[in-house]
């Protein structure tokens, strides 16, 4: 999508994140390049209200390593090493992970998530599809979650309960 100066700001953004498109991106963007942008720059609240006005896209974000203080959402996440995230990890259709993932909150996706090493997770997990770990490693939930709020917080759902889940509340499958 292509993203003009016009169109932005009949959005009514916040100034400061307006001031910083038109420095940055004074002839326009299309959707996933200023989403790069703003997350490079830091500006991820400014990241997270483009999507929520623009919604997620269906690009693919290829990494070769993220370790973030901040939550990455609204995208295909491919790493070629290991994701760490200390917030939330939210993508849109999937994430495929070479090595470990890796996140203090929750990480949720609208289709899978797939790592070559274990997943952990601070919180919950959540995938419309599959859960999958490597071979010889587990997915853990709820690791930094008090144990009376165990099973509201250390959910783990998908379609099917992921081999090797050695941390976390089986909640289920996924209604589909």
């Amino acid at each position: 999508m292509d993203l003009t100066q016009h169109f932005i700001k009949t959005k009514q953004p916040f100034a400061d994140g307006f001031r910083w498109f038109l420095r940055h991106h004074k002839d326009g963007s299309n959707d996933q390049d200023l989403l790069d942008a703003l997350v490079d720059a830091g500006r991820v609240n400014d990241a997270c209200w483009l999507l929520d006005q623009f919604g997620p896209t269906n690009e693919t974000l290829t990494l070769d390593h993220l370790a973030r203080r901040h939550r990455v959402r609204g995208f295909v996440a491919v790493a070629a090493d290991s994701v760490r995230a200390s917030s939330g990890i939210s993508a849109g259709a999937q994430i495929n992970c070479a090595m470990h993932l890796e996140a203090g909150w929750g990480i949720r996706d609208g289709e899978s998530i797939h790592a070559r090493g274990a997943i952990r997770s601070g919180e919950s997990l959540s995938a419309f599809e599959t859960i999958r770990a490597g071979a010889g490693y587990g997915v853990f939930a709820g690791l930094n979650v008090q144990m009376e709020a165990w099973e509201s917080s250390a959910r783990v759902r998908a379609s099917g309960r992921p081999e090797g889940l050695l941390s976390g509340w089986w909640a289920g499958a996924r209604d589909v």
